[in-house]
């Protein structure tokens, strides 16, 4: 989408305190294709992510599924893989849940 701005790779430090933090995994499954959990956010690393899509597009997907559930759209959103200690991707959870509205819209797979 043009005018759509994501930021690659980077420290948790720069996100703020309240970015909702995707973990993601390739799946044995597929070549391509992430697992994505919801990071919880409870401040207990013991609690368990919660699963939000298999997909080849993660982060889209992901943002798509949380708008649809009532997240703030301005909220930002990043993507991590899976024991990285840096963030892959990041944005505003409606831009990211845009870009997955669209493909659909274009007959793309998610």
């Amino acid at each position: 989408m043009a005018g759509t701005q994501f930021k690659y790779r980077g420290s948790f430090s720069e996100l703020p305190a309240d970015t909702l933090l995707i973990d993601v995994e390739e799946t044995g499954s597929r070549v391509g294709w992430f697992a994505a959990r919801l990071r919880n956010d409870d401040g207990n690393p013991e609690s368990p992510a919660e699963a939000l899509c298999e997909s080849s597009s993660p982060f889209t997907e992901s943002a798509l599924i949380l708008l649809e559930r009532g997240y703030d759209p301005e909220r930002t959103i990043a993507m991590v893989h899976n024991g990285r200690e840096f963030y892959a991707m990041c944005g505003k959870l409606g831009a990211a849940a845009e870009v997955a509205r669209a493909r659909k819209r274009d007959g793309g797979r998610s």
